[in-house]
């Protein structure tokens, strides 16, 4: 029938951009929510179907009893999957000018997050390897809330390669790391610009830290020595925008 999304922040930002592209919305019957009463009265305005349904309907539906799904599930086209013949598209009709890489990042929520943030500062090509990193499922979607639909996520087979052509487009590769000596407030970020991110236990491996111009930390100034790497990605991008718009 199609891809699910959930929620009601992430099915209102799907509904602003994307209305055509959603198929049917179910909703618990008899809410007192105004937020999804609003809601509703959004989504009639366009010619989607709702259906009203009990919410164990629902929790069936996502198979997990514990997912916050605020009483609104819908039914979407399924998304575009992009490849990495994509992404050399882009790069050659010079189509963006900067890239966020997660190395082995495994947790969907952190993913999620890193996501609606590339989303937030336009970062819009977000590259992760095939093996050993979390899948842009139902609950990375639903923490991006609407960000995912906004960033063309591309999984790719061989990450050094594919740091190694990025290079080839003028692109530099900037690392963060908690060891690095340099801040990153000292990098220039003006130019064609790819950050790599690590794992959130072993940060970027070796032979990825290899592949990069230069390593940057995000300077630490109370008593724990790093930050979730979704917040790391918050502010590295941000100093990115910051650089590029209002320096």
């Amino acid at each position: 029938m199609g891809e699910i999304l959930y929620g009601i922040h992430t099915v209102n930002n799907y509904l602003k951009h994307h209305p055509d592209k959603i198929k049917m919305a179910f909703i618990i019957r008899n809410s007192n929510s105004l937020s999804l009463i609003k809601l509703i009265k959004e989504i009639s305005r366009f010619d989607i179907s709702i259906q009203f349904v009990d919410v164990n309907w629902i929790n069936r539906k996502l198979n997990n009893h514990t997912l916050l799904h605020q009483g609104i599930l819908i039914y979407i086209k399924d998304d575009i999957k992009y490849e990495e013949s994509d992404l050399y598209f882009l790069l050659s009709r010079r189509k963006c000018r900067s890239l966020l890489i997660l190395d082995g990042l495994t947790d969907v929520r952190n993913l999620g997050s890193c996501i609606r943030t590339a989303n937030a500062v336009n970062v819009n090509v977000v590259i992760v390897p095939k093996y050993r990193s979390a899948k842009l499922n139902l609950v990375a979607k639903k923490v991006a809330s609407g960000g995912a639909e906004g960033v063309v996520f591309i999984r790719v087979d061989n990450l050094v390669e594919t740091i190694n052509c990025i290079k080839g487009f003028g692109f530099k590769i900037f690392g963060i790391t908690s060891d690095a000596t340099d801040i990153i407030y000292n990098a220039d970020m003006n130019e064609p610009l790819a950050l790599i991110f690590g794992s959130e236990d072993r940060g970027i491996r070796c032979i990825i830290r290899n592949q990069c111009d230069n390593l940057y930390s995000i300077p630490m100034f109370g008593n724990i020595s790093s930050l979730n790497v979704s917040v790391s990605v918050g502010v590295c991008l941000y100093e990115l925008l910051r650089q590029r718009l209002f320096k």
